[in-house]
């Protein structure tokens, strides 16, 4: 019974990238050939949302003016925020360092951060082709590799390492503690299985 209880309670639970598929999708081989055009703009995406756990509109919707690598951080405007409201999203050094060699290898009249080769911004439609692509290099199944699974992972291993769930809320952009509380279990799970491993 109690067994039964729990995989239905799986179903609601975000499900996050293990760290195999995590590894293998942040492999060079995945994003593609690194002398090509897009490389290093995949790449960045990529980074971009799995060490802010921005949603994807928001990724797409940066300018380089809204990157402070003084304070490490993006700025949302409420226009392109689900809940209306402004907010400013932190991320860490090695994302800054990336940040800042992409900033300033990136043409000087370039304003938005992803773009397509003729200049016009990515698109949704855009990045959910090029996830599907990445889905098969990484040999991740494609329902399990999105956008959205990005975002999951980061709250997840947020939590993992002892955030709490306020600072996860605001950097998520939810309107309420609660929303971000269904983390909360699949955090739990993580925990338990590294100390399963580690078998002490």
């Amino acid at each position: 019974m109690p067994t039964a209880t729990r995989k239905r309670t799986r179903r609601t639970v975000p499900e996050g990238l293990n760290r195999q598929e995590y590894d293998r999708l942040m492999a060079p081989a995945t994003v593609g050939d690194p002398r090509s055009g897009s490389y290093q703009r995949d790449r960045m995406l990529l980074e971009l949302l799995a060490g802010t756990g921005l949603r994807i509109n928001e990724a797409l919707s940066l300018n380089r003016d809204r990157v402070d690598l003084v304070d490490s951080s993006v700025w949302i405007p409420a226009a392109h925020s689900k809940t209306g409201r402004p907010r400013r999203v932190y991320f860490g050094e090695s994302l800054s360092d990336k940040l800042a060699a992409y900033l300033a290898a990136m043409p000087r009249e370039q304003w938005a951060l992803f773009v397509t080769r003729t200049g016009a911004r990515l698109t949704d439609a855009h990045v959910r082709r090029l996830f599907k692509k990445f889905a098969r290099r990484a040999e991740i199944e494609p329902e399990r590799l999105h956008p959205h699974s990005l975002r999951h992972t980061y709250a997840i291993r947020f939590l993992s390492m002892g955030g709490t769930l306020e600072a996860l809320r605001d950097q998520l952009g939810h309107a309420s503690t609660a929303t971000t509380h269904i983390y909360t279990q699949a955090a739990s799970w993580q925990r338990a299985e590294q100390v399963a491993r580690l078998d002490l």
